[in-house]
């Protein structure tokens, strides 16, 4: 039963924060990030792809995907039972703990700020990929586009539990 209960408090976390990040995150900088995305297609295929027809909006730049990504992660953060610190404290100043706790932390940090460069990069080629097979026709555009966010949503779960096996 106590399992149940982590497991209830894990979603419920997840939800809450992958609605506060993909609500926050489309207000915030979807326009922005969608309309670089358009112009990064643009620049790359020029007159080749007819961009006709389809509509760019926030929801489709990828912010969607990092929510899922670092709302799992938050998730997994918050969910998870409170134990002491990896960090040995033993015969160490509390400037040299100080120190460790930053390194190990600035890692972390970097390491998500590379992960979330990655989801976009990956879903700037999904968007490519959608508007190359709307060129063949419309109806293997919207089989693309369903079919890539499922390969989406597989490639986050496989990324979030490499997460998971490395905080191990």
């Amino acid at each position: 039963m106590k399992k149940y209960k982590e497991y209830i408090k894990f979603i419920l976390i997840f939800i809450i924060t992958y609605l506060l990040l993909s609500k926050i995150l489309i207000l915030s900088i979807g326009k922005k990030l969608i309309f670089l995305e358009e112009k990064i297609i643009n620049l790359l295929f020029g007159k080749i792809i007819n961009l006709n027809g389809f509509i760019f909006v926030p929801e489709c730049s990828g912010i969607l995907t990092i929510s899922l990504f670092f709302g799992l992660i938050i998730a997994y953060h918050l969910s998870k039972k409170k134990s002491k610190p990896k960090i040995s404290t033993k015969n160490q100043s509390s400037s040299s703990i100080y120190q460790n706790i930053k390194k190990k932390y600035n890692k972390k940090i970097i390491k998500n700020i590379l992960i979330l460069f990655i989801l976009l990069k990956i879903n700037l080629l999904r968007i490519i990929f959608i508007v190359l097979a709307k060129k063949i026709s419309y109806k293997l555009a919207k089989i693309a586009h369903i079919s890539l966010w499922f390969i989406f949503g597989i490639i986050i779960f496989i990324l979030f539990l490499e997460y998971i096996k490395n905080e191990k």
